[in-house]
C-alpha cells in the first residue's frame, strides 16, 4: 500500500493505492477507497456494458 501525492487531486483527500506491477518506468496501481475511520476497500466504479463494476486501476 502506498499513499500517493497527486498533484490533480492536491486539495482532496490523500489517494492511496497498491502497487500491483513496476516495469521499468510505469507502474500498475489498484485505487483504494476508505475514511479515517473505517476499512479501506478496493475502488470500483461503473461500467456501461456490461452493467456491473469493475476494479479502479490505473498505469502512471
Amino acid at each position: 500500500m502506498v499513499l500517493c501525492d497527486v498533484e490533480r487531486y492536491h486539495d482532496e483527500w490523500p489517494q492511496v493505492a497498491r502497487v500491483l506491477n513496476i516495469d521499468r518506468d510505469e507502474y500498475k496501481i489498484l485505487w483504494y477507497k476508505g475514511s479515517m475511520t473505517g476499512a479501506w476497500t478496493p475502488a470500483t466504479r461503473r461500467v456501461k456494458q456490461p452493467k456491473e463494476k469493475q476494479s479502479h486501476m490505473k498505469t502512471l
